[in-house]
């Protein structure tokens, strides 16, 4: 009974180790290996197609992106006319580069247009000349022969019964003492001007009066100069003015002569400014390259020797022009000590 009983027990555990074989067996190699990961499909980025800008449109001078010239003035004129046109063909003519005349509706636009690099020549006055440079903007190459002037000034007048001195000799047309001498009379009296903007009639003189210390009361604007010289004559409403200079005297002209025939006699010159005002200049936008320049410069340099030349320029400008000289920065100068001490601002007057 006993052998039985191990017997059995043998019997259990051979079959026990028999079941735990038998389950080995059946794993597969399958089981034992380390299949590698799929790898996703990539699907490649499309590359956008680019169309080539043609490379006229991309220099300046072509026949479709030409060099752009416009004038920068107060009234917000259009120039283009049939002479503007004629200027423009010679100039693209002589120069082997394409320019274009191109009006803006106010002197703002051209402005910034000149500051965006979309105006490559640009006619200007002073004023905008200044606010322009200060901006590093442009570089000027001519200064127009105005009225037989590249300068202009200003003069200081009274009606000789307002007991002001006279330190101006007619007969010499010189003065006969500096400016703060002259003008010390006119401490605390009133001007007449033509207007804010005006160089010759209120901000140079004001910045004269200024450097030598001298104070005036409030100013009247009288919009022109020949009604500064009517409005001396008749007395009242100021007690001195100032007037442009040098181009002309508006004591003189038909608008006073005609109903104030001895208007010389009773307004007379107090003091004159050397002419220091730049008459209408011609600048380059500081990014335009030399070669161009250069072309340009020589052009018009040769085309203002001419009468034929003169004629043209004086049509298109609309603007008398009896010559062209070049210039620098250093043109500018006495007249910018003047503004910048009458405490005006260039941006402020853009288009004069």
């Amino acid at each position: 009974m006993k052998s039985h009983t191990l017997l059995l027990k043998f019997l259990i555990i051979v079959t026990f180790i028999s079941l735990m074989l038998s389950g080995c067996s059946q794993k597969s190699a399958r089981d034992f290996l380390v299949l590698p990961t799929q790898t996703p499909t990539i699907t490649p980025t499309a590359t956008p197609t680019i169309t080539p800008i043609p490379i006229e449109d991309l220099v300046f001078g072509t026949e479709t992106n030409p060099y752009i010239v416009t004038y920068i003035n107060n009234t917000d004129e259009n120039l283009n006319s049939p002479d503007m046109d004629i200027f423009i063909q010679n100039l693209s003519e002589q120069t082997g580069f394409f320019f274009q005349y191109q009006h803006f509706n106010s002197a703002r636009d051209a402005f910034e247009a000149l500051r965006k690099g979309e105006v490559h020549f640009v006619w200007l006055h002073p004023l905008t000349y200044l606010a322009a440079k200060e901006r590093d903007l442009i570089n000027p190459l001519f200064v127009t022969n105005h009225f037989g002037l590249y300068q202009y000034g200003f003069q200081f007048i009274s009606n000789v019964e307002s007991n002001f001195f006279s330190y101006f000799d007619e007969n010499t047309n010189l003065n006969t003492a500096e400016a703060g001498i002259a003008l010390r009379q006119f401490e605390g009296k009133r001007p007449c001007f033509v207007n804010d903007s005006s160089l010759s009639s209120a901000i140079a003189p004001q910045g004269l009066m200024s450097q030598n210390g001298i104070q005036n009361l409030d100013p009247v604007m009288i919009q022109t100069h020949t009604g500064i010289v009517r409005a001396l004559y008749i007395k009242g409403i100021c007690d001195f003015g100032v007037t442009f200079a040098y181009t002309g005297d508006p004591r003189t002209s038909s608008q006073v002569i005609n109903d104030l025939p001895d208007a010389l006699q009773k307004v007379q010159i107090i003091w004159r400014s050397e002419p220091i005002i730049p008459s209408l200049a011609f600048a380059v936008q500081k990014d335009v390259p030399l070669q161009v320049v250069e072309k340009t410069t020589t052009y018009l340099s040769v085309m203002s020797q001419s009468s034929e030349g003169k004629e043209l320029l004086t049509k298109s400008l609309r603007y008398d022009v009896q010559n062209l000289r070049q210039i620098d920065d250093r043109f500018f100068s006495q007249v910018k000590e003047l503004i910048y001490a009458a405490n005006v601002i260039p941006y402020q007057f853009l288009g004069y």
